[in-house]
């Protein structure tokens, strides 16, 4: 019994044709990745490698890191949100801010900072015109910073 499954073993190891791939057309990209015995030859479409890189780059260019922002409000209406966002539009417009809805409260978060000293140089600016304001721990792009 031991012996029979030794040879059904090597007999599948070592078969030169894997029939688990078919040639349908030549419009499919492949790669032969190793050499000699052991070559893994894989085929696929086009589209996919392209939608591989597309997804590359994406992450590339959209890299998250822990860093600050300051929260300036935190409310379950939205009115009062849009209104106080496009009070501090109008009055900070070089300031990044982020609308976020965290059920069941809308959130302003103003800022991308790596660090608690540009965080709070922010908030000590902001704090005369919103008095709610606070530092919060959050996801910051890098490219923001």
């Amino acid at each position: 019994m031991k012996y029979t499954f030794l040879v059904v073993l090597l007999l599948v190891l070592f078969q030169q044709d894997i029939l688990a791939q078919n040639d349908f057309n030549n419009t499919e990209s492949s790669t032969t990745f190793g050499a000699g015995l052991g070559q893994i030859h894989l085929e696929a479409d086009p589209q996919i490698e392209n939608l591989l890189e597309m997804h590359t780059q994406y992450n590339q260019r959209n890299i998250k890191v822990r860093g600050l922002r300051v929260q300036i409000l935190q409310n379950t209406d939205r009115e009062r949100v849009t209104k106080e966002k496009t009070k501090f539009l109008r009055l900070y417009p070089d300031i990044n801010i982020y609308e976020s809805y965290d059920q069941p409260f809308f959130q302003l978060r103003v800022g991308d900072f790596e660090n608690r000293f540009d965080a709070y140089r922010i908030y000590q600016m902001l704090k005369p015109d919103f008095t709610g304001a606070f530092i919060v721990p959050d996801m910051v792009k890098v490219s923001e910073l």
